[in-house]
């Protein structure tokens, strides 16, 4: 905001007309340069598409004529409207949920938002030694927030689990300007692109979703432990090499870690297991573990170990046994060394192996 305001400025003091998407860009382009990475930024990619989107339909969504009364009125939920379609789409990719009642909520938070900037400008720059200003604004930012609260758990405020495909978040967007050139030259062209366009997202969305299987696994690794993730129906098992008392832990760093995952296949919930667990899909009673037909073998201890062959060996931090004999016995078809193992003894039995 700061460098559009000093672009405007500068066109002001040099004589030359101001264009507030040249601005726009300018501020984009020169925050780049200094920092390439507030590109990837979800902040810088939200705000700027607000902004383009106000200036491209702000004005002509208006039905009004500027300058009138009924134009003013009818710009407090214009505005919002248009902030909200040129980010929605962002909103989606990023955070799955839409908010349904912004067009409820607009005309009484722009005006009250607007007050609270402008009196918060006033009150940085005059410094009012009083601080019944300042108690004003603050009260009214809680009264804003209160009220934000109250929406959001009314029924159905908010659509969610939403997970669109960039190629469908691009044509959302492309949507924007298309829309504002053809409300700004009424040419035919603009509308039959326009329907295109939704068409084409409409299929994207309706044909394109991936769909996932009813039971899945993978193994994935943490600084501190390695953790395989069972997909079985909606619940999503977590057998870890973490100690029992970290399971809590595990399973709050995996609701967020695992959020996407667990979304884009419809699951609910996470159980963590650290012993024993048994599933028409999955049993677990250390140091083996089925998942369906695949055998896992969990060494984060010197467990007992028959004569048994396993698709996949995990060595664990805790273990101490041979590791030779250990191979012979199991003869595993992958080996994976757990990121909390000891350095030095991982060394020692790679050698083993390869040698």
């Amino acid at each position: 905001a700061v460098i559009m305001a000093t672009f405007v400025l500068s066109a002001y003091l040099l004589y030359r007309q101001n264009v507030a998407i040249n601005s726009l860009f300018g501020a984009a382009l020169l925050i780049i340069i200094f920092n390439p990475y507030s590109l990837y930024n979800i902040g810088f990619q939200l705000s700027f598409c607000a902004v383009l989107s106000i200036l491209l339909l702000n004005e002509r969504l208006n039905p009004f004529k500027q300058g009138t009364t009924l134009h003013t009125i009818a710009s407090f939920i214009v505005l919002p409207v248009s902030a909200i379609l040129g980010t929605a789409p962002l909103m989606m990719y990023y955070f799955h949920n839409f908010p349904v009642y912004f067009i409820l909520a607009a005309p009484i938070f722009t005006p009250i938002l607007s007050y609270i900037i402008v009196a918060g400008l006033i009150f940085i720059i005059f410094g009012f030694p009083s601080g019944l200003f300042a108690i004003v604004i603050n009260k009214s930012y809680e009264l804003v927030l209160t009220m934000i609260k109250y929406i959001s758990h009314l029924p159905s405020a908010n659509i969610s689990d939403i997970y669109l495909s960039p190629i469908v978040v691009f044509l959302l967007m492309c949507l924007v300007p298309i829309l504002a050139a053809a409300i700004k030259y009424k040419r035919m062209v603009y509308c039959y692109i326009f329907t295109a366009i939704s068409a084409t997202t409409g299929i994207l969305i309706t044909f394109g979703t991936k769909t996932y299987p009813e039971r899945e696994y993978y193994i994935v690794s943490s600084y501190s432990s390695t953790d395989i993730l069972i997909k079985d129906s909606n619940i999503l098992y977590i057998v870890t090499t973490a100690k029992p008392r970290l399971a809590d832990a595990v399973k709050t760093n995996a609701e967020y870690k695992y959020s996407d995952y667990m979304g884009l296949r419809k699951m609910d919930s996470i159980c963590v297991v650290t012993d024993t667990l048994r599933t028409k899909y999955i049993s677990l009673k250390k140091p083996l573990l089925y998942i369906g037909n695949n055998t896992v073998l969990l060494m984060d201890n010197n467990y007992p170990v028959a004569d048994i062959k396993c698709d996949i060996l995990i060595i664990s931090n805790g273990y101490r046994y041979n590791f030779s004999e250990l191979i012979h016995k199991t003869s595993p078809e992958k080996i994976i060394f757990s990121n909390n193992f000891n350095a030095k003894l991982r060394k020692r039995y790679i050698k083993e192996l390869k040698d």
